[in-house]
């Protein structure tokens, strides 16, 4: 059987004994409608609570449904409709990836690091992309759904990996900062598969006269479109989805794993997707949108996590089929492949665009942006999304507080920012910055061992640092300790472990953060 999860939220029956207070009121008064809520959302809670599931987004559990929890769900389920107190409302059922579907073989470059904003990297309707780099950090290497920074391209050029070229967004910043370029692969994954529930056909006379292929192949879509024979597999499972209105306009929603056909899958390691015909937007009637998505194979997407562009969660699988199931429309074979984002009479415009506007921004020298703790800040959270596992969770201000006041020296404000973003890990991974911070806990003793070490070795030692970091050498990042007292900000120093010398200087921690999280 398939692993679902449910998402869903109780709502409530019209004549439940709970609205008695409530039935003779006014629809217009504000205050006692947000007690009404209120009301609803303790309710809500305790039925969640009751199941051992938290609630989220004000009225909204999830659930994984196994063979337990399902018993667990309808059981509960059922209870409350013949109290009258309330059924299954709204709900999304996601099918999971599983063993049966076989090793993910390809995937979609999914999350964005950052959502743009105004009219950066706007090329939908075709006019040449543009950005101010300097506005994006360095951690930042992907943007939906084709634009992606300086150090993934060199990436993919480096491991050779195929399917991609790389045309240069327009920098129109105020500072030199690395670059950015749109992706473009010319190479489909096909229309895509149904999923074995989706009724196209009926989905098409819902929504009017439309060609069969007028989209790709589905993976989510309303239970109001579900075939009359689809099951789960499993007796409760279907019980408990059979709960949630027909007629709703909300009711179930279904997803799952994208679905192509081995056959039509392109030799290279990059593809785009295609999900339905290009459009105006209905928000701005100038706006073009393509739909087309940058899709990588297992190889291009294991490059891009272990060189650090990426990680895990940035990208969603898709599942691989040897031939389409019978009874699912083969758009594939019935269709043409749709279109890349660009035609060729298209890119060659755009490269000319290229080479003129290349040639404006090579000519005019950019100042460097100076560091600012603000910019490394979103840097260290950047850097902890994209490395969770190198950076321990934050301290909470007690225990900081705590802490602090059993420690024989102050630490510069700047360095407590750090610290309620993460306290200690692997900060630096490249050789010559390799970083790995002490939590703050262990900066007491840290320090004492230090000294006394450089005490032994040079009997004319007088301090002037607080250590509170190695690399994998033994070598020590410390803050100057005469500068602390500032406690704003302080320079930061490498020393090394063999003759105590000064191997590297940075003038601010915001300028010692940008350096060791950026990785080129």
């Amino acid at each position: 059987m398939k692993n679902y999860t449910l998402a869903f939220r109780i709502d409530f029956f019209d004549d439940w004994i709970g609205y008695e207070p409530f039935k003779n009121d006014d629809p217009n008064d504000a205050p006692r409608s947000l007690i009404k809520m209120d009301h609803e959302h303790e309710k809500r809670k305790e039925l969640y609570s009751g199941l051992g599931l938290k609630l989220f987004s004000g009225a909204w559990t999830s659930i994984d449904l196994n063979e337990t929890n399902a018993q667990r769900l309808l059981e509960a389920v059922e209870a409350l409709k013949a109290e009258r107190i309330g059924f299954l409302g709204s709900g999304m059922l996601r099918e999971e990836p599983s063993l049966e579907d076989g090793i993910c073989e390809w995937f979609e470059l999914y999350r964005s690091a950052v959502a743009y904003t105004g009219t950066d990297f706007d090329d939908r309707g075709l006019a040449y992309p543009f950005c101010k780099a300097s506005n994006y950090s360095p951690s930042h290497n992907f943007i939906r759904p084709h634009f992606v920074s300086e150090k993934f391209k060199k990436v993919v050029e480096r491991a050779e990996l195929t399917g991609l070229e790389f045309l240069w967004v327009r920098d129109v910043g105020k500072y030199k900062a690395p670059q950015w370029y749109a992706a473009i692969s010319n190479h489909p994954l096909g229309f895509g598969v149904d999923h074995p529930w989706y009724n196209r056909e009926g989905a098409i006379q819902r929504i009017g006269r439309l060609p069969e292929n007028a989209f790709g192949g589905m993976h989510s879509f309303s239970g109001k479109v579900f075939k009359i024979d689809w099951t789960t597999g499993s007796q409760i499972l279907d019980s408990i989805l059979s709960h949630f209105p027909k007629d709703s306009a909300l009711g179930l929603r279904f997803s799952s794993p994208r679905r192509y056909q081995r056959k039509f899958l392109p030799e290279t390691d990059f593809a785009y997707r295609w999900s339905n015909p290009d459009s105006f937007a209905l928000y701005d009637s100038q706006v073009f949108i393509r739909n087309r998505f940058l899709c990588c194979n297992a190889k291009a997407r294991n490059i891009l996590i272990n060189e650090r562009v990426l990680n895990e969660k940035d990208f969603e699988s898709f599942v691989i089929l040897d031939a389409v199931p019978k009874g699912i429309v083969h758009l594939d074979q019935k269709y043409p492949c749709p279109s890349p984002f660009y035609t060729t009479e298209e890119i060659a415009d755009l490269r000319v665009a290229e080479g003129r506007y290349l040639k404006q921004f090579v000519d005019k020298e950019k100042p460097e942006r100076q560091p600012d703790i603000r910019r490394a800040m979103r840097l260290l959270r950047d850097a902890k999304r994209l490395r969770p596992n190198d950076f321990l969770p934050r301290i909470s201000a007690p225990k900081m507080a705590a802490i602090l006041d059993e420690l024989p020296v102050a630490l510069p404000e700047a360095w407590l920012n750090v610290l309620q973003v993460s306290n200690g890990g692997k900060f630096g991974v490249v050789d010559d910055l390799e970083c790995e911070v002490e939590p703050l806990a262990g900066l007491r003793k840290m320090n004492a061992e230090e000294v006394d070490i450089r005490k032994k070795a040079d009997d004319d030692f007088a301090g002037g640092y607080v250590y509170f970091a190695r690399n994998c050498y033994g070598d020590l990042y410390a803050f100057q300790k005469e500068e602390v007292a500032a406690m704003a900000d302080c320079p930061i120093v490498l020393i090394s472990h063999e003759d105590f010398d000064i191997m590297r200087s940075w003038t601010s921690i915001p300028n010692f953060l940008e350096d060791v999280l950026t990785v080129d």
